[in-house]
């Protein structure tokens, strides 16, 4: 498969993202009216009028998500749980008479463990990521997690405080403005945090052996140190990042010990493949710059044998 294939498009799948922000910001809107009048008066007309709709729009949003990330959406359940977890560990705190006692430190202790699930979350996507990098069969472009973790833990505290701003109001009254704030901004983080799982999805989807993808059998991720180690005096994978074909070996010795070993070749894009040694991504060689991390390239060759470094027109063939 083509390099360029491996970056996920996901130009398809924009019309339910869009979908799914809309229909929800319309749900959120909705159900501050219905909160309203029923606060107003119970019962009546326009609160079942409006809570058949949000009904209708909640369902959509949910329908529209799945359909844009239909390969990650069940990690949607770990944001659920952050949900209920903040929303039933404000309740609590608020309706303490006195928030200094002990027992209104449960509630904070349910607002720390809705955290602890956002961090299962990160350390499952990362897990993914370290096992897709190190497992052999693959090819992927590295992917940073350092802002994106930062992203999610931001929609998590976004959705704690539009929680807190909701419950104020339903409680002491007076404006709705930072609860629609906060919503906007936690579901617009959420959906594009949503973004590199999908994509770490995808590769498995596309590459992984149809006979495995069930078992997931990815080298496993307290390896993966172990294999980057390996992987560097040891053959690329039998794909040639460029044109996605295969990959022929050609035997070259080291000018200084004598020692052969083989080094990939790709016959349709004529150009010699190595191991990255900052990402272990397959890249070809003579290039400045890795494909995938674009960090700088040498023109050397370490020897496993001598260690000694020459360039790959030294080596002979």
């Amino acid at each position: 498969m083509p390099a360029g294939e491996l970056r996920v498009e996901l130009t398809d799948r924009q019309a339910y993202m869009m979908a799914s922000m809309v229909t929800y910001f319309l749900a959120i809107f909705v159900g501050t009216f219905k909160a309203d009048d029923a606060i107003l008066e119970s019962g009546n007309l326009r609160v079942t009028v409006y809570t058949a709709i949000w009904a209708v729009l909640a369902a959509v949003t949910m329908v529209t998500f799945i359909m844009a990330f239909r390969l990650s959406w069940r990690s949607g359940f770990h944001f659920m749980g952050i949900y209920m977890l903040q929303l039933v560990g404000v309740s609590v705190y608020l309706a303490a008479e006195d928030p200094g006692t002990t027992e209104s430190m449960v509630p904070v202790f349910m607002v720390f463990l809705s955290y602890a699930v956002a961090l299962s979350f990160i350390w499952r996507t990362k897990d993914l990521r370290d096992g897709l990098m190190a497992d052999r069969r693959i090819v992927v472009e590295y992917l940073p997690l350092g802002i994106w973790t930062l992203e999610v833990l931001a929609s998590v505290t976004f959705l704690l405080a539009s929680l807190i701003a909701f419950l104020q109001w339903a409680e002491e009254g007076g404006e709705l403005y930072y609860f629609l704030l906060y919503q906007v901004i936690f579901y617009g983080l959420l959906v594009h945090a949503f973004i590199l799982p999908e994509k770490l999805e995808y590769v498995v989807e596309k590459q992984l052996p149809e006979q495995l993808k069930a078992r997931r059998e990815l080298v496993a991720p307290r390896e993966h140190k172990r294999a980057l180690a390996s992987v560097k005096t040891e053959l690329p994978p039998d794909i040639c990042p460029l044109c996605g074909g295969g990959l022929m070996t050609e035997k070259r010795s080291c000018p200084e010990c004598g020692n052969g070993f083989g080094f990939a070749w790709c016959p349709t894009s004529e150009e010699y493949i190595i191991t990255c040694p900052y990402c272990s991504l397959t890249t070809p060689y003579g290039r400045e710059r890795c494909v995938h991390c674009e960090r700088e390239l040498q023109t050397a060759i370490k020897c496993p044998t001598c260690a000694i470094e020459s360039p790959l027109s030294a080596w002979s063939g």
